[in-house]
């Protein structure tokens, strides 16, 4: 296994590129997270076969036709821990909203 650490820059937050991010992921099966910096670009560690972390690379630079990606760079790194599956802050945010809202339509 190999890991890439990517750094997109460009139009990549509030478009929902993590979200494209994360499907492209699922779809080449790799493992990792993506998330906003503060400084405007996102970040992304992905784990997987070779193969398929290249894949995933060349999708993650050509984004969709919603989104501009003008730089990518990645970086090929020695895992130091297996990254379990791929997530990003985005769902952890959605999961603690639906919570919410069903916790508040509950009448005591």
């Amino acid at each position: 296994m190999l890991q890439y650490h990517m750094i997109a820059d460009g139009r990549v937050q509030g478009v929902g590129f993590r979200y494209f991010v994360q499907m492209e992921a699922d779809r080449h099966k790799v493992a990792g997270w993506v998330k906003n910096r503060d400084d405007g670009r996102v970040e992304i560690l992905a784990e997987g076969p070779e193969e398929s972390l290249k894949q995933f690379a060349e999708a993650v630079r050509k984004g969709s036709p919603l989104l501009k990606c003008h730089r990518h760079n990645h970086r090929r790194i020695t895992p130091s821990e297996r990254v379990p599956h791929f997530y990003h802050q985005l769902l952890i945010r959605l999961v603690l909203i639906i919570i919410i809202r069903l916790h508040n339509r509950i009448v005591i």
